[in-house]
């Protein structure tokens, strides 16, 4: 017998380590790649997150009615021309139409109907919001 006994080693305990070895430097390689691309993307954060809202919903840029509401009131939009005819409100959720454009002299939107619209609402191709919740009709003018 011998008196310096060393505890054996087995093949088994050595690929273990080998292989726990490899995982850790494959696990730190994939955190430096996630940190090296998030300090490339961090300058462009303005250009990769952009938020564009198609909706009423928010819009606060209301249309003011002139002083004689029977009088029609003409926004510009794209060369071509939207008139304001009807008094009547109508009551429609924000959520319900979709920006078209904007009036080029005042920046009001120009919504028209979403496909959730009752059909009653939508007969105007395009409404203009005056309160929220509340458009009215706009038709395009004939030049």
């Amino acid at each position: 017998m011998s008196s310096s006994s060393k505890p054996e080693q087995r093949p088994a305990d050595f690929l273990c380590g080998a292989w726990a070895t490899r995982i850790g430097l494959l696990l730190l390689l994939g955190l430096a790649l996630v940190l090296a691309l998030a300090i490339v993307d961090r300058p462009r954060r303005a250009q990769l997150e952009s938020f564009q809202e198609v909706t009423a919903v928010g819009d606060r840029n209301f249309f003011a009615p002139g002083p004689d509401p029977t009088a029609p009131t003409v926004l510009t939009w794209s060369g071509g021309q939207v008139e304001i005819g009807a008094a009547e409100h109508l009551k429609m959720r924000d959520s319900s139409v979709r920006k078209v454009g904007l009036d080029e002299a005042t920046g009001v939107a120009i919504y028209a109907p979403g496909p959730a619209t009752s059909a009653d609402a939508g007969a105007s191709r395009f409404l203009v919001k005056v309160a929220p919740g509340e458009y009215l009709p706009a038709t395009p003018s004939a030049r």
